[in-house]
């Protein structure tokens, strides 16, 4: 956590007041399925059809098919990246909140939806973004 959002939310803030930058979801909202190696960070990054895998010995990223067995091994996970605006700390920034968790990324896609439909937009519209714990069952 920033120190300048610490400053203002406190070192571990359940709420946030944000705004969203702009009105593209691919930028407010990227997600996609991600596999990490071990001490080299990200190896694969797809979109549930295509991706692109590294190869260890070129060192290049290469096209192969998504998903993958990685992906049904449980080495693979769907992440999100959400960016805000944080109007109460800086107008002229944005942060970025990761996101690994399916349930949240599925909350904040209807989220955004459910703005849209109401407002007409979700850029710079003033919102309040909570954190809460969440029983989940598995199937």
């Amino acid at each position: 956590m920033p120190p300048e959002v610490q400053q203002v939310y406190g070192p571990k803030p359940k709420t946030l007041d944000v705004m969203f930058p702009v009105q593209d979801r691919g930028v407010i909202f990227p997600q996609a399925l991600k596999w990490y190696g071990s001490g080299r960070g990200l190896k694969c990054i797809g979109d549930g059809e295509r991706a692109m895998r590294l190869n260890e010995q070129t060192g290049a990223m290469e096209p192969v098919e998504c998903p993958c067995p990685l992906y049904e091994q449980g080495q693979c996970h769907r992440r999100a990246h959400l960016m805000v605006i944080l109007p109460k700390i800086n107008m002229g920034g944005v942060y970025q909140i990761d996101i690994g968790s399916y349930n949240s990324i599925v909350d904040l896609n209807s989220g955004l939806d459910y703005v849209e439909a109401l407002v007409g937009r979700v850029a710079m519209v003033p919102l309040v973004l909570s954190r809460a714990a969440r029983e989940t069952f598995g199937g």
